[in-house]
């Protein structure tokens, strides 16, 4: 784990913001591995693995700010920050994910909800991907037989919609309405 629950276990859902690295065999018992991997006190990371390390990106802040820090570790116990940003103006990602050999991550800039999609080969260098996404707000997205799948809030409708893409630029609706409910997918 990346020091986001406190010391006294996962079911108390007590968070702790800070900067240690613990590790676990077995989620019960837990050893302190770094005291301070190099970030800000901080929860809600984002950890994915590519090429043989991990990336962590975007994080919250005591001050329930949000940040699109990157970090990387070959071993999981030394941190070196990538960047401060993937971009200027990008505040917050939502949960980043690895796709055709590269980290993707959907993002919202600073004052919008509306969400973009980047892509980088290391965690240092990003490319915006599409910042005209034809949805509100993802309610979830997965990867599926070579292709980035979407289930999202129409932008002129409450129904759940369904897309797709096989590159993250450009995206083909697969259904206007979802047959699951909204609440279904949050809860």
């Amino acid at each position: 784990t990346l020091g986001t629950r406190s010391e006294r276990g996962c079911n108390e859902g007590d968070y702790q913001f800070d900067s240690k690295i613990r590790s676990s065999s077995d989620l019960e018992n837990w050893t302190l591995e770094n005291s301070n991997a190099g970030w800000v006190d901080r929860m809600a990371l984002n950890v994915i693995e590519l090429n043989d390390r991990l990336y962590a990106i975007g994080f919250k802040t005591k001050l329930d700010a949000y940040t699109s820090e990157v970090w990387r570790s070959s071993d999981g116990v030394s941190w070196s920050k990538r960047t401060s940003s993937i971009a200027p103006g990008v505040f917050r990602i939502l949960d980043p994910f690895v796709f055709d050999g590269k980290i993707m991550a959907f993002s919202t800039p600073e004052g919008s909800d509306d969400p973009g999609l980047w892509s980088s080969p290391d965690g240092a260098t990003w490319t915006e991907r599409n910042n005209d996404l034809p949805w509100s707000a993802a309610n979830t997205y997965f990867t599926f037989n070579g292709a980035i799948w979407v289930v999202a809030l129409g932008a002129e409708t409450s129904d759940l919609e369904l897309w797709c893409s096989s590159t993250g630029e450009n995206w083909s609706k697969v259904s206007d309405s979802a047959p699951w409910k909204n609440q279904e997918l949050l809860g």
